[in-house]
């Protein structure tokens, strides 16, 4: 059974074979890294919501993660790297300190997946939620954006990476309703600044640029999260999504 055939393989983990008697069968693997892909994506959600608390708890519990059986050897590589990026946002000052490490865990999930040519590919879906109405739909099709952007890193996907830059760049701002928590100068400032890192985005067309990418999507959750604890948002958010 392939890698990039598993839906289970999403981030991947190793511990040494030399000391196993053997790999476990292949659904415990699959469960294994479900249990990891897990961690990565509620990362993730609690960067984007600016929850520190959950922020800290996830991190520090990819950083202390034991691995996946079954995989190539020589992978410590990654899986050190990775766990070393998870305990830097576990002892982040802020959301937006951890941010450039979230997004490193990312990254480095869609490097170790193109060098064992594993992991998900190119199979998310890029068909929007509806965005126009209200400002729930609205920060929805934000969300969705930016999921985008982290999909082609963690794939790692070109087309996935380009369909959210687009999308973030016709984002058309923020809903005039937003306004009513947060200072009508910051929520259009935060707009802009989307729009800029959306095309800042749009430029870096080459998978091999992943620092770079990761650089603008730490940018994006740093903006998003800022408005969402401004707003009182995030001390209402209680699970990933």
């Amino acid at each position: 059974m392939s890698y990039r055939a598993s839906t289970a393989a999403l981030l991947v983990f190793f511990l040494p074979s030399c000391s196993s008697p053997g790999p476990p069968p292949v659904s415990e693997i699959q469960a294994s890294m479900h249990d990891h892909f897990a961690l990565a994506r509620d990362l993730r959600s609690w960067t984007v919501m600016g929850v520190q608390e959950a922020l800290v708890e996830t991190a520090g519990s990819l950083a202390r993660s034991e691995g996946a059986w079954g995989l190539p050897p020589g992978s410590s590589e990654w899986t050190d790297t990775l766990r070393r990026a998870a305990g830097g946002a576990a002892t982040a000052a802020s959301v937006y300190d951890a941010a450039p490490a979230v997004a490193e865990v990312a990254r480095l999930c869609g490097e170790c997946h193109l060098a064992y040519q594993s992991g998900p590919g190119d199979r998310f879906q890029t068909t929007p939620p509806p965005r126009d109405g209200s400002a729930g739909r609205h920060m929805n099709y934000l969300a969705w954006s930016s999921r985008l952007l982290w999909d082609g890193l963690v794939a790692p996907s070109d087309r996935l990476w380009m369909a959210g830059a687009r999308a973030l760049a016709g984002a058309e701002g923020f809903p005039a309703p937003v306004s009513d928590r947060v200072p009508g100068e910051d929520v259009i400032e935060a707009g802009h600044r989307l729009r800029r890192l959306a095309a800042d985005a749009l430029e870096i067309t080459n998978g091999d640029a992943s620092a770079a990418r990761a650089e603008i999507l730490a940018e994006v959750w740093r903006t998003c999260a800022a408005c969402h604890q401004a707003s009182g948002i995030s001390a209402e958010f209680s699970r990933p999504f």
